[in-house]
């Protein structure tokens, strides 16, 4: 049948259609780094964006060493990692909330787009942030 022109042309094209926008390819996802002062922070955060739907996973690493530069003085401190995966239309509102919640007066929330990723892991991904 040819696609362009015949009886049922208009629903077969529309099908094709709604199948390429629901698809994941159209789509953008986010991961965003989070530096928390404890383990303890970097759960809260993580809860409360998890709760939120604003966030699918999210992974914490404990011990990192950081030395910055803050307020003209050299530091060093031990902080935990947060690693959120969301969707990239979702992250305004995580850096947004994380700053409502953290402990620190300029939080790192820093936003790295996931330029490809498994199809599964994706399409879980939406599914997980959906409001149950």
């Amino acid at each position: 049948m040819d696609y362009a022109h015949g009886k049922n042309s208009e629903i077969i094209n529309n099908k094709y259609l709604y199948e390429c926008k629901q698809s994941e390819l159209f789509k953008v996802y986010s991961l965003v780094y989070i530096t928390a002062s404890e383990i303890e922070e970097a759960k809260k955060i993580a809860k409360s964006l998890l709760n939120e739907r604003l966030v699918a996973c999210a992974n914490i690493i404990s011990g990192m060493e950081s030395i910055y530069w803050w307020e003209g003085s050299l530091e060093e401190d031990v902080e935990s990692i947060l690693l959120v995966k969301t969707r990239s239309e979702l992250v305004d509102k995580v850096i947004d909330r994380v700053r409502e919640i953290h402990s620190y007066q300029t939080p790192c929330v820093l936003e790295i787009q996931i330029k490809k990723g498994s199809s599964e892991y994706l399409k879980w991904l939406d599914n997980s942030l959906e409001k149950h």
